[in-house]
């Protein structure tokens, strides 16, 4: 069989199966991400940070390419991690993305938000302040849970 038919072949398996193609991560500064090209335009997901930053700054795009997601559990248990800031360019965050994140103190969602995934914060357990923006219009199970120091939430007025 000719290898460039081999080749188209496995990568539309790859995304009827697996939902999307990727290619391989990448890093910038302290996070790993990669370049997702299921949809057009191709998209950034953020993957992975490294679990002793403390500052971490999402850039709005990399190498030209909007970031618009963080994976799922991304930044789970980044102990350290005391501040982030998202890009309005996100508009996903994954299930369990800041999971166990017990330093992190406050946080202001992005307003591509829409859904704050299952477990998203859950364990956060120093935040005390989040913002959630007027365009989420869901909070799934167990996406605070366990954040005991939680003290102030302004909502929008989108939340059911």
């Amino acid at each position: 069989m000719n290898q460039k038919l081999l080749f188209l072949l496995l990568i539309l398996l790859g995304v009827f199966m697996f939902g999307g193609v990727s290619v391989s991560a990448e890093t910038y500064g302290d996070l790993t991400y990669d370049l997702y090209y299921l949809e057009l335009p191709a998209r950034i997901r953020i993957l992975k940070c490294n679990s002793s930053a403390t500052v971490v700054e999402i850039p709005e795009t990399i190498n030209g390419y909007p970031v618009t997601e963080i994976y799922s559990e991304a930044f789970c248990d980044c102990t350290s991690l005391s501040s982030v800031k998202i890009p309005n360019s996100v508009t996903k965050i994954g299930h369990g993305a800041f999971r166990g994140c017990v330093g992190l103190r406050e946080i202001e969602l992005p307003t591509g938000i829409t859904t704050i995934s299952p477990r998203a914060f859950e364990g956060c357990s120093n935040l005390t302040y989040i913002r959630i923006p007027d365009q989420v219009t869901s909070i799934e199970s167990s996406a605070f849970s366990r954040c005991t120091s939680l003290g102030t939430v302004v909502m929008g007025d989108g939340v059911e």
